[in-house]
């Protein structure tokens, strides 16, 4: 079963995405915020993150960052899901080397397609 952490602070989007993929087959874990999404990507080393942004503490940008910075995860693809729309946040994500890009609103089957494409 393909492990997927979620890494949002926003319950509801939390929530939502967490059921869809429980509902899809994967295993999902959940973070709160940039510094337990670091931890847990570190110590669970899931298949996928999905990450938001804007979180309080360490940003999204600076945990994808880190996680690509390192040995041991930079293979992980990371799939930005974020309220910002702005062509500049595309490049600072693609710049701290996420892999896909999704805005909210977001709709449940291109979240899923991103998904599938990441993970083949």
């Amino acid at each position: 079963m393909n492990k997927i952490l979620i890494v949002e602070d926003e319950a509801d989007i939390q929530a939502l995405v967490h059921r869809v993929l429980t509902a899809n087959g994967f295993e999902v874990f959940k973070a709160s915020n940039g510094e337990e999404g670091l931890i847990k990507a570190l110590t669970l080393k899931p298949d996928l993150i999905i990450l938001d942004l804007m979180m309080p503490g360490i940003s999204g940008l600076e945990v994808c960052r880190l996680i690509k910075s390192r040995q041991d995860t930079k293979k992980t693809p990371v799939l930005i899901l974020s309220a910002l729309n702005r062509s500049v946040d595309r490049e600072y994500a693609k710049e701290a080397g996420a892999d896909h890009y999704m805005s909210k609103p977001f709709q449940i089957d291109e979240l899923l397609v991103a998904i599938d494409n990441l993970m083949t």
